[in-house]
């Protein structure tokens, strides 16, 4: 599966809507929708343009925290994550850190998901 220009809709419903808690719980619904898409995919191939923290100023754009990809992957229960999307504003050191927090972020849920930053010319065999 892959997911480009993707952002949690719970967020970006809640933050544009004059109705912020209907905007979220219809949210809520699309972004459970949007997990049953990636379910059980051997390769997830997801959006994680923003680090948690530049997220929030962030919202509304179209892109996906760190966190919000790596939860989509665990709640679909894929294989593996490929983060992509990297931000160009961000070196390679950014992106690798970003890669070692969402290792940490599913050791942490003790789940067995292969997660790993996309590189130019990287080929993967699934």
């Amino acid at each position: 599966m892959y997911a480009t220009d993707h952002e949690p809709y719970r967020t970006t419903l809640e933050a544009g809507s004059r109705e912020a808690e209907a905007g979220k719980q219809f949210g809520r619904v699309l972004d459970d929708a949007f997990v049953g898409f990636v379910k059980g995919a051997d390769l997830y191939i997801g959006e994680a343009q923003y680090t948690d923290v530049e997220y929030p100023s962030k919202i509304g754009w179209g892109h996906s925290s760190l966190s919000a990809t790596v939860e989509v992957a665990l709640q679909g229960g894929v294989k593996a994550l490929a983060l992509f999307h990297h931000d160009p504003m961000h070196s390679d050191d950014v992106v690798t850190g970003m890669e070692v927090l969402a290792k940490e972020l599913i050791a942490e849920r003790g789940v067995a998901l292969w997660c790993f930053a996309a590189r130019e010319g990287q080929t993967v065999e699934v």
